[in-house]
């Protein structure tokens, strides 16, 4: 008996990696989330990978996955070295890791002009290099010389895809689309600022095979039958998470919006133009950012257009931490809170629903005066779709479903990251003839709350 079409879908986050088994019809059968420790840089994501491919298959005793599919943060980069003997090691420099000041490092960053966000963190580890001063993680991890430490240096790989080579061996960088490039690098820049080209890994297409799984990681998927062959097993760069969130949660028509709450928190619009805010974002005393990011959507030809809370989660995290329900679950906190409104962490959950209204109401007042100008006569829905650990709290979500005059759906499975990678893969298969049918398929939503 053939087994089902499964993706493993990898998501690599801040401080933790998430794995969900997903199948053709959207079900998650199986998920685990494993932290991962940053004092082994080299091998972090690789060992909270294995941990719960070893929970998921081995102890769950889940059949092994068609193909693998991995998103991450970005722009996280790792500088594989290689030294005399032929061992590889790898300096990784996470997407929020800085260098201290002064040293040379900065400068880079802020003489550049350019769009990209990866050549002036590049710099910035070259310039490290000669510095004591540099941050630990972008220190070179063994004691050679500079000269030295430059020669071993075999190539740069952005973000999840360093995760794809240690299990493929096959270096590539995942361009989400072709209007992207200015985000990445062009071969002019890299001229220009003395980066060489063969260090950085060619671009591949959204839903191409990056290569297939190594055959030394076969028992962990499969301890009780390693005699197969793992070349089936595909392996594929999803990208960046906040576009494969966007595919997840289906934001890919024009007029859809996806709420990404998290420890920021982003509303997301897919739109036929770039927009520019109307109004000004305040709240009380409050100013936020109120420039409207546009981003190309991975469909062309239109745009993700983007606004930001950047620090909703942590600023609720930090309350519940100062409470005396700093050990229970957030939803008993919530709960808690919605019978006891004097206390400070319903006032924040007050306050960011307002900052949630705000934040939406620019994209939505945005959107409707550019279609006004184009004559075209659409009236985008006061809904959104919620991802992230919001999404499990219903009561949080009435709340708020009420103060922002929307209507909130709640997706099946609200790790969205994890449903946007298991559509590539889908598409990658053959399963579904486009990412969108893919997504149309497998983006299941659980439940609405009306305002």
């Amino acid at each position: 008996m053939q087994s089902p079409i499964t993706v493993l879908s990898i998501d690599i986050g801040t401080s933790s990696l998430k794995a969900g088994l997903i199948d053709t019809t959207g079900s998650l059968l199986a998920f685990e989330r494993e932290r991962f420790s940053k004092e082994k840089p080299e091998t972090m994501w690789l060992d909270a990978f294995l941990i719960c491919v070893k929970k998921i298959f081995q102890e769950q005793g889940h059949a092994p996955p068609t193909a693998i599919s991995i998103s991450g943060n970005g722009p996280t980069l790792a500088f594989v070295h290689q030294d005399s003997n032929g061992k590889e090691s790898a300096d990784i420099l996470l997407w929020n890791e800085v260098f201290a000041e002064p040293p040379t490092a900065n400068k880079n960053t802020q003489a550049y002009q350019g769009k990209s966000l990866f050549i002036p963190r590049i710099l910035d580890y070259f310039a490290s290099l000669s510095s004591s001063e540099s941050h630990s993680r972008a220190k070179p991890t063994h004691s050679i010389s500079i000269i030295q430490k430059l020669r071993s240096l075999q190539k740069i790989i952005s973000g999840p895809e360093y995760l794809v080579w240690q299990l493929t061996g096959k270096a590539h960088t995942l361009l989400p689309n072709p209007r992207f490039a200015p985000a990445y690098w062009c071969d002019e820049e890299l001229e220009h600022y003395g980066i060489a080209k063969h260090l950085l890994p060619d671009f591949i297409q959204i839903g191409e095979n990056s290569g297939y799984l190594k055959e030394t990681f076969l028992p962990y998927f499969s301890p009780k039958n390693n005699e197969g062959n793992t070349e089936n097993i595909a392996v594929l760069c999803a990208g960046p998470d906040f576009t494969s969130a966007l595919i997840g949660t289906n934001t890919l028509s024009p007029g859809l919006i996806c709420d990404r709450a998290g420890s920021s928190e982003g509303f997301n619009l897919c739109t036929e133009w770039p927009l520019k805010a109307g109004t000004k974002l305040k709240h009380e005393d409050k100013t936020f950012d109120t420039e409207i990011r546009n981003l190309p959507s991975i469909i062309s030809p239109f745009f993700n257009a983007s606004t930001l809370i950047p620090d909703s989660g942590i600023r609720f995290s930090k309350t519940k931490r100062q409470s005396s329900f700093a050990k229970s679950s957030y939803t008993d906190y919530v709960e808690h809170l919605l019978e006891n409104h004097d206390e400070a962490g319903y006032k924040i959950m007050i306050e960011l629903a307002h900052e949630c209204k705000l934040a939406f109401d620019i994209l939505y007042d945005a959107y409707s005066d550019a279609c006004q100008k184009q004559g075209i006569k659409k009236n985008i829905e006061r809904k959104i779709i919620v991802t992230g650990g919001q999404a499990k709290n219903e009561a949080w979500l009435k709340l708020k479903a009420k103060i922002m005059e929307v209507s909130i759906q709640i997706p099946l499975c609200v790790d969205a990251e994890l449903v946007g990678n298991a559509a590539i893969a889908f598409f990658s298969l053959g399963i579904y003839s486009s990412i969108q049918t893919a997504t149309q398929n497998i983006s299941k939503i659980k439940k609405i709350i009306s305002p």
